[in-house]
C-alpha cells in the first residue's frame, strides 16, 4: 500500500506549521517543505474542512494549526486527505466482494490495517515535531533554514 504524494505534502504541510507556530502562507509552508505550491489549496482545504488547520484570507491571512500538535494524530492528517484507511476495497465496502463472509484473508488485511491505524494514531503531530527538533538534518534545506 502506498499513501498518496497528496498525505505525503500534508503531513509536511503540518509539521512545518507545528515547527513554526502561529501563522504561514501556503508559499511559505510550499517553499520550506519544497512541495510543489499547486498542492497547497487542496491540502489545505480539505485539512480544514477536517478542522485541523484554521485559513484566515487577506493581508496577514496564511494558515495554522487548528488545536494543539500534541493532540494532532497523523491518522487524522491522512483521513483528512485521503479518506478512511483501507488496504483492500473489502475492508471499506464488503459489499463489493461477492466471497467477504468467509475470506481467507480478509482476516489478515484486516490485521494489518489495524496495525497500520494504531502505529498513525499512536503517532501525533507533536511527537513528530519533537522528531525533527531533534534531527534538523531530516528536515528539507529549506525548511532547516538553508538553501
Amino acid at each position: 500500500m502506498e499513501l498518496s504524494a497528496k498525505v505525503e505534502y500534508g503531513v509536511r504541510a503540518m509539521l512545518d506549521l507545528g515547527l513554526h507556530g502561529g501563522r504561514s502562507t501556503f508559499e511559505e509552508i510550499a517553499t520550506r517543505q519544497s512541495i510543489p505550491p499547486g498542492f497547497m489549496p487542496q491540502i489545505m482545504c480539505d485539512l480544514s474542512k477536517a478542522g485541523l488547520v484554521v485559513t484566515a484570507r487577506g493581508h496577514g491571512g496564511g494558515v495554522e494549526l487548528a488545536g494543539d500538535a500534541a493532540a494532532i494524530t497523523v491518522r487524522a492528517i491522512v483521513e483528512a486527505l485521503q479518506g478512511p484507511l483501507a488496504i483492500f476495497r473489502c475492508l471499506h465496502a464488503p459489499d463489493r466482494c461477492p466471497g467477504h463472509d468467509n475470506c481467507v484473508v480478509q482476516e489478515m488485511w484486516s490485521e494489518a490495517r489495524q496495525e497500520m491505524a494504531g502505529v498513525l494514531e499512536r503517532t501525533t503531530l507533536g511527537k513528530l515535531v519533537t522528531r525533527a527538533r531533534r534531527q534538523p538534518q531530516a528536515l528539507p534545506l529549506a525548511a532547516r533554514g538553508e538553501r
